[in-house]
C-alpha cells in the first residue's frame, strides 16, 4: 500500500498532539487501516487523514473509509465519531453538507483543518 508522506507526517504530528491532549494510551495510529483512534472514558473517535488542500475533496475521500470502519462488520454498539482531517479550510458549502448528512443520517462527522508544522488539532 503507497503511504503519502505528507499524510504520514500529518498523522505523526496529530498523534503526538492528541497524546499531549489525552495521554499516550488513548490514540492509537494505523490499527486495522485506521489512520488515528482517539478512546476516552465517554469518546470513541476515528480520524481519518487527507493531504488535500480542498475541504471538499478530502471529505470525498475519506467519507467512505470512515462509514467502513465505523459500521461494516464491526462489534462497536456505540456510534463512533468520525473526524476528517484535510489541508483545506472548510467552506461554507463543506460545513452545510456535513450539517446534512449529521442531520440526516445521525451521523457523528466532522471535519477539521490541519496546518502542517501548527501541532494544534481541536476535536
Amino acid at each position: 500500500m503507497k503511504v503519502d508522506r505528507t499524510e504520514a507526517k500529518m498523522e505523526e504530528e496529530i498523534k503526538k498532539t492528541l497524546e499531549r491532549q489525552y495521554g499516550e494510551g488513548a490514540v492509537e495510529a494505523q490499527r486495522d487501516f485506521r489512520d488515528l483512534i482517539l478512546t476516552t472514558a465517554d469518546r470513541r473517535v476515528l480520524i481519518e487523514i487527507k493531504a488535500s488542500e480542498d475541504a471538499r475533496q478530502a471529505i470525498r475521500d475519506a467519507f467512505g473509509q470512515l462509514l467502513d470502519y465505523a459500521y461494516f462488520d464491526t462489534v462497536d454498539r456505540e456510534n463512533p465519531e468520525l473526524f476528517i482531517v484535510g489541508r483545506g479550510a472548510p467552506t461554507r458549502e463543506t460545513r452545510g453538507y456535513l450539517d446534512r448528512l449529521r442531520n440526516r443520517f445521525g451521523l457523528e462527522i466532522n471535519y477539521r483543518q490541519y496546518k502542517i508544522g501548527s501541532h494544534r488539532l481541536a476535536l
